[in-house]
């Protein structure tokens, strides 16, 4: 699964590189002006955001580790105990580390490439909404109310899901297949516009 999503994160990350004749074409989040790059910068940046995204889920795992000793020694010198709040604050606090880290690990490009001239203009929201539905597949449209059945089918062997808290359950569920089936149909909606 964690290679799946590491796949994921660098095809996404490689996208913004559009190829062209001689070179690429860099778009920050796909939709940004177009600056151009030569095709060894380019695997530059990618190999170099690959290598940093691996040493991600070490660097938090170390970072994490770290603060919950500091949290401990103080908790510790204080005489009370860790409480629930405690850990919740560590989790956000090491979930906010990951988020930056890996935002800093995107942009590395923009940085990068700061006092370089763009060749055109930013790309527009139908420009960019086309080509985020263009790459949504109709498995993917399908498969998620099949996920979520199978997930509310799961939840509801510990939980009661027509009674009290237990409906949130249903309501998220719907929401998602809701979701799902919305960006479907704009999907279809903008293959069949001319």
């Amino acid at each position: 699964m964690r290679d799946r999503f590491t796949r994921l994160s660098l095809d996404t990350f490689a996208d913004q590189f559009e190829p062209v004749e001689h070179g690429y074409l860099y778009r920050r989040s796909l939709k940004g002006a177009p600056i151009p790059v030569s095709a060894d910068e380019r695997d530059a940046f990618v190999a170099v955001y690959q290598q940093r995204q691996k040493r991600l889920p070490i660097l938090a795992a170390g970072f994490g580790l770290a603060l919950i000793g500091a949290a401990m020694l103080l908790f510790g010198a204080s005489g009370k105990g860790m409480d629930d709040s405690a850990i919740w604050a560590i989790c956000v606090v090491i979930l906010i580390v990951i988020f930056a880290a890996t935002h800093w690990n995107w942009t590395r490009p923009v940085r990068r490439l700061a006092g370089r001239a763009a060749v055109g203009e930013a790309c527009s929201k139908a420009i960019v909404r086309r080509r985020n539905l263009a790459r949504i597949t109709y498995p993917q449209v399908f498969g998620a109310p099949v996920l979520v059945g199978l997930m509310l089918w799961k939840i509801s062997g510990s939980t009661d899901l027509l009674h009290g808290w237990g409906r949130l359950w249903l309501v998220l569920g719907g929401l998602a297949v809701a979701g799902a089936l919305v960006q479907g149909l704009r999907k279809w909606w903008i293959e069949r516009a001319p």
